[in-house]
């Protein structure tokens, strides 16, 4: 399980208390080498496939912007919403694309990184990233000259699932 967002500036504490299932609390920190920034600041240890409570405590100035949790083979799924990300293996390329694990600045003037950490682009007409799914709708997120832009797709199916592949410059289809 990982929880991401951006990091509190340096005047505050770059260190935070963690306890897992009401087991003794341990001190981690954020691993920021220029806070503020968006990223991935915490990851647990792997955890059984089971009901689990993350406490986390001294946070001040932290946002948290979601979780990520790797749901084990007993997790029913068929109610969740998904988010898959753009360097899956399950997403197949085609043409020119390239793998950008660059941070870019935010809105907010925050160095941020992207889901997963990279994105993939391509400025070449006729390429394409093929994902297949069952769903009722895929919401893609992409990067446009450093900014967040989405787009919800339909679909009819049956279980919903959410595709943020960040994509700059973007011809692309979606099979």
């Amino acid at each position: 399980m990982a929880f991401f967002g951006t990091t509190p500036p340096p005047q505050n504490s770059q260190w935070i208390l963690v306890s897992i299932d009401g087991g003794p609390a341990y001190n981690t920190s954020y691993m920021d080498p220029s806070p503020p920034s968006t990223r991935q600041w915490y990851q647990s240890p792997t955890l059984p496939d089971a009901v689990h409570n993350i406490t986390v405590t001294h946070i001040a100035g932290t946002l948290v912007d979601y979780a990520v949790v790797t749901a084990g083979p007993s997790t029913n799924l068929s109610t969740a919403s998904l988010m898959v990300d753009d360097g899956d293996s399950s997403i197949t390329y085609t043409g020119n694309w390239t793998q950008d694990t660059n941070m870019f600045t935010s809105t907010n003037s925050v160095a941020t990184f992207p889901f997963g950490n990279g994105t993939h682009q391509t400025s070449s007409t006729g390429d394409s990233a093929t994902f297949h799914f069952t769903g009722m709708f895929m919401f893609v997120g992409k990067l446009v000259n450093s900014r967040l832009t989405t787009e919800q797709v339909p679909m009819s199916s049956f279980i919903a699932c959410f595709l943020p592949i960040s994509l700059a410059r973007l011809p692309y289809s979606l099979q």
